[in-house]
């Protein structure tokens, strides 16, 4: 009943189209023409098949030009930062025990104090940068919570001021499967958290389960916790709240989410508004 004809125009198996075909005079289509017809639209559907084709190769070369010179300015950035970084480390560790005035000696350690936090910002620029753009290197191997929780408590110790910090693991040096540099990273930015937003003099708690099939780290902090209007921004990336102690950009957490979501795990958020927040990286058990 159809005034013309429709031929699906086939790009693999799905259909990408549709050629229309209308006669001018009232007639019905011959064999012929429908099979002419028929063999026009295969030819369509190989040529833009071979169009589509060379268009992601194109694609794929351009992202792989991309990605090296990303990866090129990355590590340039990385040099020109770490760099004087940990020439003023060292100046600073081989500086500190010729000091005998007090007051020489605290300036040394503000100025350690400071540059360890300059890096923190740092790695959490460089890591947001290579997680969003995807240049980044996975390396899931075995390691021991235990040596995750240790280092990261290290690397903030720092920050720790008054704070005492108290954990909760299982001495059996179990081995489970994650990337380590980005599951420390992770974890220290949550330890960062709960120092931020702690009350003073108030312990931070870690505690470390192995259930069923998952892993589990959780930091319990005693501080303000988190408003129910808040919380859903908390994982976003630059927010920051005004009641922030640590200098920052807003990155901590968004580096948290996207760990855990590398590792196919979860994050739990517990919190009450003046009795601080219990903050859960949940991680899949890999065999």
């Amino acid at each position: 009943s159809s005034e013309g004809l429709y031929f699906p125009i086939k790009f693999r198996t799905r259909p990408i189209g549709v050629l229309v075909c209308h006669l001018k005079e009232k007639r019905d289509f011959s064999l012929d023409e429908i099979n002419f017809l028929q063999t026009v639209t295969q030819q369509l559907g190989i040529y833009i098949e071979s169009s589509l084709g060379a268009e992601q190769v194109r694609l794929q070369n351009y992202q792989q030009k991309v990605e090296k010179m990303y990866g090129a300015i990355l590590h340039s950035i990385s040099r020109n930062f770490y760099s004087p970084l940990e020439k003023l480390f060292t100046s600073v560790r081989e500086l500190g025990p010729k000091l005998n005035n007090s007051e020489e000696k605290q300036l040394c350690a503000a100025i350690e104090h400071e540059g360890k936090t300059l890096k923190i910002i740092v790695d959490n620029i460089l890591t947001s940068s290579q997680l969003e753009s995807g240049v980044i290197s996975i390396k899931k191997e075995k390691h021991t919570l235990q040596k995750l929780v240790y280092v990261s408590i290290e690397n903030v110790k720092h920050a720790v001021n008054d704070h005492q910090m108290s954990i909760n693991i299982d001495e059996n040096e179990h081995l489970f499967i994650f990337d380590f540099n980005l599951m420390e990273m992770a974890l220290r930015n949550v330890l960062l958290n709960a120092i931020e937003y702690s009350y003073p003099n108030k312990p931070i708690a870690i505690n470390v389960e192995i259930l069923n099939k998952n892993w589990k780290i959780s930091v319990r902090d005693k501080g303000m916790g988190i408003p129910k209007d808040i919380l859903p921004f908390v994982f976003d990336k630059f927010w920051r709240t005004p009641e922030a102690k640590i200098e920052g950009v807003g990155l901590g957490l968004t580096i948290v989410r996207a760990v855990v979501d590398i590792h196919k795990g979860s994050i739990e958020v517990e919190t009450a508004e003046g009795n601080g927040t219990n903050l859960s990286l949940i991680i899949p058990i890999v065999s």
